[in-house]
């Protein structure tokens, strides 16, 4: 028996809404539920279509498993999983740190690839050169001069010479529209074409073609040396034969899937004792400590790869610094409204590396959490002690992950996450998605079982720039 196993589709911006209502169609329980686990609807921001799709992509993996699993004979192996592995997947998804610092990426290969997505110049014009990278997640914005696409131009199109009366060249952009042209010589006059080819000028004449942008200039006296002859006209946009353009390119990274797996065994009397003291079965209890542990070593994974593509502190410009002690003469209480301005230049360092305009997750170590406990405007998450490295709290709406041991007591990553596959400081690449085994009956013992967990995923740091640090002395 074969069963033919589907491929994931790929995901671009014009198909993501798409593929989202499709899934929210297919799953909308699991979807319902992801967005009552999720971090980022505690503090009121939307989840994305990107997030539903990677979502429904990881469903579908594990549908893709069970066909496999049916193909070869054995899906009685699973025992009761196929009724609950897609809540105990999706509350995974929603409750883990990785959709608030990465972008999520399912990959239908062991072996797959992750995207930036960057804007290039198609041309020489707007203050770029064919090739120029206009915008891109790796770098800040090159805002060019505004020139481009702009149909409106200035151009120089000479430079006043000695014992020169006539100037003659060609403007840089065609077709001209008639009555669009105005020339400007400073100390000289001004003019404008009459609309059939010809320039009336004060103190010069000439003529242009609307179509070639050929002119001639001839002014009736020797004008001054070195002045500059300006000219303000349209292009004809109807008419031209091209107009500026921009391609978006994707910028692609190699990533490799990777197995966390973690076994535990229990007892069939610790088991009967743990249900009889609690109410509920001492193999429930430790799947979940099972998948409670890779959701933890998952989330140091990726802080580990933030603090790895952190960018250098040169000259201590990378990095911003706050004083934890008060200076004399100002109350703690005051001196504390000052964290604000850190933030604030952390941010603006993060701008100046990335195009980011904020940044929107905090990653604190111990003294670092412990300075953002005492703000006023700091709420403590009601599930802060189910995950030692994971969620504490937020800090005015941003999200505050707390990583005591993973990173220095007194260091505060200041991170930026648009949320998209195109913007975000890392990838998360899951194979195959979060799976809790049935209970395997030892073959020395039959009173003792084995539960096993398993992820099977990539994790890949991406931008560094949508990085910084706050260090706290």
């Amino acid at each position: 028996m074969s069963t033919k196993i589907k491929t994931l589709a790929e995901i671009n911006e014009a198909s993501v809404d798409t593929q989202a209502n499709i899934y929210v169609d297919k799953y909308q329980d699991q979807v319902d539920v992801y967005e009552s686990y999720s971090m980022k609807s505690k503090v009121n921001e939307s989840i994305s279509p990107y997030e539903i799709v990677a979502l429904g992509q990881q469903l579908d993996q594990f549908q893709n498993y069970m066909q496999f699993c049916e193909s070869q004979g054995n899906l009685g192996s699973l025992g009761a999983i196929p009724q609950i592995a897609l809540d105990v997947i999706t509350a995974s998804v929603g409750s883990s740190i990785i959709p608030l610092l990465a972008s999520v990426q399912p990959m239908a290969e062991e072996h797959g690839i992750v995207y930036y997505k960057q804007m290039i110049a198609q041309q020489n014009d707007g203050g770029y050169s064919t090739g120029s990278v206009i915008s891109s997640p790796l770098q800040r914005d090159n805002p060019g001069n505004g020139g481009l696409g702009n149909n409106r131009q200035l151009v120089t199109l000479a430079t006043t010479a000695a014992s020169t009366l006539t100037y003659t060249g060609t403007y840089p952009s065609v077709p001209l529209r008639p009555f669009r042209i105005t020339i400007n010589v400073t100390g000289i006059g001004q003019g404008q074409d009459d609309g059939k080819g010809n320039i009336l000028g004060f103190g010069f004449s000439g003529t242009v073609n609307y179509q070639t942008g050929a002119f001639s200039l001839t002014f009736n006296t020797q004008p001054t040396v070195g002045v500059a002859v300006q000219s303000i006209f349209d292009v004809d946009v109807d008419g031209a034969a091209a107009i500026d353009m921009v391609q978006a390119q994707l910028v692609t990274k190699d990533i490799k899937a990777q197995i966390w797996a973690l076994g535990a065994n229990v007892g069939a009397f610790a088991n009967f004792a743990f249900s009889q003291r609690f109410g509920r079965s001492a193999a429930d209890e430790v799947a979940a400590d099972l998948t409670n542990e890779l959701t933890r070593v998952i989330n140091t994974n990726a802080i580990l790869q933030l603090v790895g593509n952190l960018p250098a502190n040169s000259g201590g410009s990378a990095y911003t610094t706050w004083t934890k002690a008060a200076p004399t003469g100002i109350s703690y209480a005051e001196y504390k409204l000052t964290f604000i301005d850190a933030i604030a230049q952390a941010e603006a360092t993060i701008h100046y590396q990335s195009g980011a305009p904020t940044a929107n997750r905090y990653v604190c170590g111990k003294i670092a959490a412990q300075i953002l406990r005492g703000m006023p405007d700091f709420q403590v998450a009601p599930d802060a002690g189910n995950v030692s490295v994971g969620l504490y709290g937020y800090y005015d709406g941003v999200p505050v992950i707390r990583a005591t041991g993973v990173l220095d007591d007194n260091t505060m990553l200041v991170v930026s996450n648009a949320g998209n596959y195109f913007a975000a400081p890392l990838a998360y690449a899951p194979f195959m998605p979060l799976m809790v085994t049935n209970t395997v009956q030892s073959p020395s013992n039959p009173f003792r079982q084995t539960t096993a967990a398993g992820v099977w995923a990539g994790l890949t740091a991406l931008n560094g720039n949508l990085t910084t640090a706050i260090l706290f002395d």
